[in-house]
């Protein structure tokens, strides 16, 4: 069950674009009950929780997801985002910056990290790391 069937995943994906955070809680919430060790599913839930203002239960879920795999460089950038929408620069710094060890090709994470660099006044670092993404992903406009 890891590898989440596309159907369910879709229809989780579609249950939070729509924003319906109860109806994607209770959905992952039951496939978490057959598959507690998915990392996916705590990734999801955790971004529910987030949406929903249930941050200390995000906190949990996404630790849960890296404590099922260390690698999981998703949630750690997940804990990244988190940290930053709770002002808490430094710590958003340091989950940015393990996402980016364990996948340095992941350009999100090294866009988010630009950001947090701005209010950490790490200027020259935060354009390093916007440079970075402009150049190997030209089409993200996030960074321009």
């Amino acid at each position: 069950m890891e590898n989440l069937k596309e159907l369910e995943k879709n229809n989780i994906i579609n249950l939070i674009k729509l924003k319906n955070f109860s109806e994607a809680e209770k959905k992952i919430n039951l496939l978490l009950e057959k598959a507690p060790y998915s990392t996916e599913l705590h990734n999801y839930i955790g971004t529910v929780y987030v949406e929903q203002g249930k941050n200390d239960q995000a906190i949990i879920s996404f630790n849960k997801s890296i404590n099922n795999d260390k690698n999981n460089f998703k949630a750690y950038n997940n804990l990244g985002v988190l940290m930053y929408k709770l002002f808490k620069f430094k710590e958003a710094q340091i989950y940015y910056n393990e996402a980016i060890k364990i996948n340095p090709k992941f350009y999100k994470a090294i866009n988010n990290l630009g950001s947090t660099l701005i209010f950490l006044e790490k200027f020259n670092e935060a354009m390093n790391c916007f440079d970075k993404v402009i150049k190997n992903e030209p089409n993200n406009y996030e960074p321009h």
